[in-house]
């Protein structure tokens, strides 16, 4: 079994994909994933002027810290 308690994520979808919900379904796919192999706690660092994927992540799940 594979072991790991948290990771480290990162989802960039290109200027002619955005605004289509692909961030949003990239991203709970890697929540998806990441649950069937056991990691408890996924981290992503976005710059506050990044609006939308603030918006994706807290709709994912994701909490802001510091």
């Amino acid at each position: 079994m594979y072991l790991c308690w948290s990771s480290e994520v990162s989802v960039y979808v290109s200027v002619n994909g955005r605004g289509k919900g692909i961030g949003k379904r990239l991203l709970q796919k890697l929540i998806e994933e990441s649950e069937k192999h056991n990691i408890w706690t996924l981290q992503a660092g976005v710059f506050p002027e990044n609006v939308s994927s603030l918006k994706n992540h807290e709709a994912s799940g994701f909490r802001k810290i510091g």
